[in-house]
């Protein structure tokens, strides 16, 4: 027998093996897995919100594209009972990321934001969910503006890059990935207290909703 097409036979056969490896490998690690979108559309969050009243807030097309999201809710919400204004971003990634899209403490600061605080609060629902959300201050031009966001993967609540990246971990088998859910909520904090008290009570009502989407 030919010893050297028995050689090229058997390295025929390996390179085959390890195109095959090298493709299951990259799709459990999400390269070629498809992403799967929520069971709802993310448009059905209520305009009514516990003691908030919600309309809508223009998109602009441009922001939209640069968004790059599957879906987009923009909503002003009035408290009925202090008047505070809280501006949701709430947004569906039915792609691959490897990193949480547009955290607001990385986009903020690059569009000429000054970060003044940051730090960890948590979101509990009145059935006794919880949560940890991340809350941003930020001042440009003599004006401050109060930052609370989170990120969802699956039935995973998540704030950052490394916590996806351990989110992920627990989908590694699925033939699909969650989407990735974005939620920031914005407020003037000319006063700051009242904006933060008047935050917390917000984002637990935002947060009692959202984690029922995937």
């Amino acid at each position: 027998m030919n010893t050297n097409l028995v050689k090229l036979a058997i390295a025929v056969v390996l390179v085959i093996l390890l195109l095959f490896a090298g493709k299951y490998a990259g799709i459990k690690a999400g390269v070629n897995r498809p992403v799967r979108l929520p069971s709802v559309s993310i448009k059905t969050f209520p305009m009514e919100l516990e003691n908030w009243k919600g309309k809508e807030a223009p998109i602009d097309e441009k922001m939209f594209r640069a968004v790059a999201a599957e879906e987009l809710v923009s909503r002003d919400y009035t408290s009925l009972s202090t008047g505070q204004n809280m501006n949701l971003h709430y947004a569906v990634f039915n792609e691959f990321w490897r990193i949480v899209p547009h955290p607001p403490t990385t986009c903020y600061p690059a569009n000429g934001w000054t970060t003044k605080e940051t730090k960890d609060i948590p979101l509990t629902t009145k059935d006794g969910a919880t949560a940890t959300a991340r809350q941003a201050v930020f001042e440009k031009n003599g004006e401050r503006c109060l930052v609370v966001f989170w990120f969802q993967f699956g039935d995973v609540v998540l704030l950052d890059t490394p916590d996806l990246d351990t989110a992920r971990d627990k989908y590694r088998d699925d033939d699909t990935w969650p989407s990735v859910l974005k939620v920031m909520i914005q407020t003037q904090a000319d006063k700051p207290d009242l904006a933060k008290a008047q935050m917390q009570e917000f984002a637990n009502a935002v947060y009692d909703v959202t984690r029922k989407v995937k």
